[in-house]
């Protein structure tokens, strides 16, 4: 207890810095490093000798320069950490782990967010199995529960972020600890192929993921790889999952881009742009917490709630297509019945299917307690409405927007306190 009071004793001296720092920001603006990261640590020396050298080297240097391993930030104003949000490095994952909607729903669920500068791919979601996470997550637990005199850190649940060559890091944790993980999120990386591995554990769990890819990306890896793996995992297991499809987007190239000069300046209302996608993402957390965590009183309960997959909205799988104005995209199933990987290079980009066709506003989207049992396993899912909303704001291309979620309100013959905004 005393140990607890010392560090959030000191931490608050920081907050009166850090207040200043975060109330003079913009809305919706990240904030710098420098400011927002209150702990810093190191790993230990045994658990880098299993890293690459390159690995090593990279964090040495690193060191050299005051640049620690981890960075983790919590939450002032409620000390019962519920959740850790586990972030790797790669390009504007910082950014996003910095953003201000981010943090303001890690402070309304109690949210702690680790920034692993430094970890080395191989040893957590590239190795089959994971050789060393156990150890590598063990360690950074043992840490924020020392520094924050929170013994149960070891078992708080996580929410997962994974970009590009760190694309697996949002998945490959759901494999090996899917009772541990509430949410996950591929910005702009892979996602997870059907079969899972061997070593995979119990796929029971409702895992909340999503997948946010550029149309052009990796030659329509929405379509050829996201699509049918997603579908997969509706079809053989609990994980409830959606993508989102961003017209005149490639690899995250967005207009306000991190690297460029107008990064956090204003764009038109009417393109994709970072911070837009980035809101969209806290908007997921926060429903994913609300809807995952549990709810009794009971500090010590970690046991996540699961989701049935009637109380939500199913998304048809060529929404993007009927909402961007494109032609149908190639969507193959085996004859068992399981979606398949449209294979690159081998069938050059574009790769149309060779039976085209249209949607109606109607068939969009549709309350998943009117749905046949065929389109609970062939069609994608959101939570709620808040949700449904958001997902259309992101694909309005054409100004569908409004007049599918009218249409979807009128379809809804559920009430649920959770579909006002």
């Amino acid at each position: 207890m005393l140990r607890s009071i010392l560090f959030w004793c000191f931490v608050m001296g920081l907050a009166g810095a850090l207040s200043a720092s975060e109330s003079s920001q913009p809305a919706d603006q990240p904030l710098g490093v420098d400011n927002v990261w209150p702990i810093q640590f190191n790993f230990s020396k045994d658990l880098t000798s299993t890293w690459s050298e390159k690995t090593r080297n990279r964090a040495q240097r690193d060191d050299k320069n005051g640049r620690s391993h981890i960075s983790v930030w919590l939450p002032l104003e409620n000390a019962h950490i519920k959740a850790l949000m586990l972030v790797p490095n790669n390009t504007d994952l910082v950014h996003i782990a910095e953003f201000t909607g981010i943090r303001k729903v890690a402070r309304k669920h109690s949210m702690g967010i680790v920034y692993f500068r430094h970890l080395d791919s191989n040893d957590i979601e590239k190795a089959n199995p994971p050789r060393h996470s156990d150890s590598h997550f063990d360690f950074v637990c043992e840490q924020i529960s020392t520094i924050s005199g929170q013994d149960h850190i070891h078992h708080v649940p996580w929410v997962l972020l994974g970009k590009s060559s760190r694309g697996r890091f949002a998945f490959t944790p759901s494999w090996k600890y899917p009772e541990r993980v509430i949410a996950s999120v591929g910005y702009h990386g892979e996602v997870p192929t059907w079969p899972r591995p061997k070593w995979a554990s119990t796929t029971k769990h409702s895992i909340l993921n999503m997948a946010i890819n550029g149309l052009t990306e990796w030659d329509g890896t929405w379509y050829r790889h996201v699509r049918p793996s997603l579908l997969n995992y509706h079809r053989h297991t609990n994980w409830l999952s959606h993508q989102v499809v961003l017209y005149g987007i490639d690899h995250g190239d967005y207009a306000d881009y991190y690297k460029f000069k107008n990064h956090l300046t204003t764009v038109p209302p009417t393109m994709i742009h970072s911070q837009k996608v980035w809101r969209y993402i806290s908007i997921f957390l926060d429903q994913s917490l609300t809807l995952r965590l549990p709810q009794q009183d009971d500090q010590l309960s970690f046991t996540l709630q699961h989701i049935d997959r009637t109380s939500g909205y199913l998304i048809h799988p060529r929404a993007p297509e009927y909402l961007l104005g494109l032609k149908w995209f190639a969507f193959r199933q085996s004859t068992t019945g399981d979606y398949q990987i449209i294979p690159w290079p081998d069938e050059p980009s574009p790769v149309y299917d060779t039976n085209q066709g249209t949607l109606s506003l109607d068939d969009i989207i549709i309350p998943a307690n009117t749905a046949s049992d065929e389109q609970l396993t062939s069609h994608l899912w959101l939570p709620n409405l808040i949700m449904v909303k958001e997902w259309l704001k992101l694909h309005n291309l054409y100004n569908f927007s409004d007049k599918t979620t009218s249409r979807i309100v009128s379809l809804s013959s559920m009430s649920r306190t959770y579909d006002t905004v």
